[in-house]
């Protein structure tokens, strides 16, 4: 199906109640949205706020036209990042692969089972210990909730994890940018940008798994599970990266309007 025809809820952030709502004053498709001539009129008709069909319309255009619409000025802090990633166990939230980036060199730590997890923990604060100045970078600020959670667990000091900041990569990128994307997993936006993930086809959920499988049936981990969190670090610089270039390229085309408008 053509994407302008499909229906307003493949927009992220649309669910089946403004799906319903924009039905009901006849905005069946994500089309109509971009066609629509009078938004306030549709706002007091369906009681969705104004600035959010603005926004909807932003997203709808993304779709329709397959490009990144960018809605704030990105940036970082000034500081050398760690990238970081974390693999769990649902059930009891256990860490058992802890994925990390610093300084270009990629650190893996892995509990063999599940009481080797205050080893990997203490080992993680011993290495953070060591940079000072820093922050985290996570695709969401789960990784590290989970991790303070845990290490609080075994009893061992959050101090090293509470002195670095943290920067959500996640909701500083839905925050600049619309993307044609459904939605803002790490897979759909890497994807988007052509992040070459080795195994796109696994999920966390599968992950998870498998380590499960590991522990209860003693089925060797395919290394697969391992590429999958080395890529989950991995392409956090590459996005920030990505990031970093676009906003540098608007800059210089809002300089160059600028200039030529002046003169």
């Amino acid at each position: 199906m053509n994407p302008s025809q499909r229906s307003p809820f493949h927009l992220h952030g649309v669910g089946p109640s403004y799906t319903w709502k924009l039905a009901m004053s006849g905005v069946d498709s994500i089309q109509e949205i971009l066609d629509h001539r009078n938004l306030e009129k549709l706002s007091e008709e369906t009681s969705i706020p104004y600035k959010t069909l603005r926004m909807i319309r932003l997203k709808a255009k993304s779709i329709v036209n397959d490009n990144i619409i960018q809605i704030a000025p990105f940036w970082m802090p000034e500081k050398e990042p760690i990238y970081l990633d974390i693999e769990t166990v649902p059930k009891w939230s256990k860490v058992w692969l802890i994925g990390l980036l610093i300084d270009e060199k990629f650190i893996q730590l892995y509990a063999e089972d599940y009481e080797k997890e205050e080893g990997i923990l203490s080992e993680f604060n011993d290495i953070i210990s060591q940079y000072k100045n820093r922050f985290f970078v996570t695709w969401t600020g789960y990784d590290t909730r989970v991790l303070r959670k845990r290490i609080l667990f075994h009893s061992l000091s959050a101090s090293y994890l509470d002195a670095l900041g943290l920067v959500d990569l996640k909701l500083k990128l839905r925050r600049c940018f619309i993307f044609p994307t459904r939605g803002y997993g790490l897979k759909s936006v890497g994807k988007y940008l052509r992040y070459p993930f080795k195994n796109p086809h696994l999920n966390g959920l599968d992950v998870s798994n498998q380590y499960q499988s590991h522990i209860e049936k003693g089925i060797p981990l395919s290394p697969k599970v391992y590429e999958y969190n080395e890529d989950d670090v991995s392409s956090l610089p590459f996005l920030e990266g990505w990031a970093r270039d676009y906003e540098r390229k608007m800059r210089l085309n809002r300089r160059k309007f600028y200039v030529e408008k002046t003169l």
